[in-house]
Parts: structure tokens; sequence; C-alpha cells
């Protein structure tokens, strides 16, 4: 356990500031813990529970030393999954999140749709910039060809 120390500090100066409060404030804790911690005074079972609880680290790491310093993906998806972003709301505060996710998603449905909208527009242009393009050519070699065919009639062999 004596390796911890040295992880949990690692912990507070590169994502804390270097500042034991800030961890300690983040998980919640008394600041004289994280001291102790760092003075080499074994971690209790709720400490980890914390870490995990609040933050990125990944306990095997701060443990072991194996695996990155940061869960993967994976296991913050499945740690989120398992988390009810209500629990400690009324109903009412619930409603307001709830009334807010909801309207932030349709503005940007709404956003996205103008957005289409206007792709949709820009490839229309596009396309009819090219064919108008494509016609131009087309008929500036009709009129060479034309001009082919007349100077054949009159005998004349250069294009």
């Amino acid at each position: 356990m004596n390796d911890i120390k040295s992880r949990i500090k690692r912990i507070i100066d590169d994502f804390y500031g270097g500042k034991n409060t800030n961890f300690a404030n983040s998980l919640e804790i008394d600041e004289a813990n994280i001291r102790n911690y760092l003075k080499g005074t074994e971690p209790k079972a709720s400490f980890f529970e914390k870490i995990n609880e609040k933050t990125e680290i990944n306990i095997e790491w701060l443990i072991s030393n194996k695996g990155d310093i940061i869960k993967s993906k994976i296991e913050n998806i499945q740690q989120k999954e398992n988390e009810d972003p209500f629990q400690d709301l009324t109903v009412d505060k619930k409603l307001d999140k709830l009334y807010y996710l909801l309207s932030t998603c349709v503005d940007k449905i709404i956003s996205m749709e103008d957005e289409i909208k206007k792709l949709s527009n820009e490839k229309e242009q596009d396309k009819e910039k090219s064919i108008a393009k494509t016609k131009s050519k087309i008929e500036r070699e009709i009129l060479k060809a034309e001009s082919v065919k007349v100077d054949l009639k009159h005998g004349d062999t250069k294009p």
C-alpha cells in the first residue's frame, strides 16, 4: 500500500492543481484524510468507493498500478448507466431538468434540420451549376462540330 500514496499524490497534482483541498472537496471528505493518506495511512474502503463514484480514476490503477490512470470509456458508460441523475431532486426540480433537457434537444433538432435544409439547397445549387457548365460545354462542342461540318461541305478539310 506504500505506493498508493504516490499515486494519490499524482492524482492531486495531475487533476486537482496540486491542492489536497480540491481533491477532498471533490470526494466530499475531510482534507485531513488526504493528508494522512499522503503520510502513509492506509486508505479506508470508503475512500476507494468515493473515488470510483465521483471521479474517472481507475481504482485498479490506484491500488495495483495496473492499467491506465483513467477508467476506460466502457467502464464510464456502464457506471453512468447505473446512476439515477434525478435521485436527489424534488419533483419540481426533476420536471425543470427534464423540461430543460427536452427543450435543448428540440433546439438541437431544429438547428440540425436548418443545417440539413441549407446543405440540401447548396447541393441543389451546385447541381444546377454543374448542369449549366455541362450544357455550356455541350453547346460549344455542337457549335464546333457544326463549324467543322460546314467547312467540310465547302471543301475545307481543316477542322
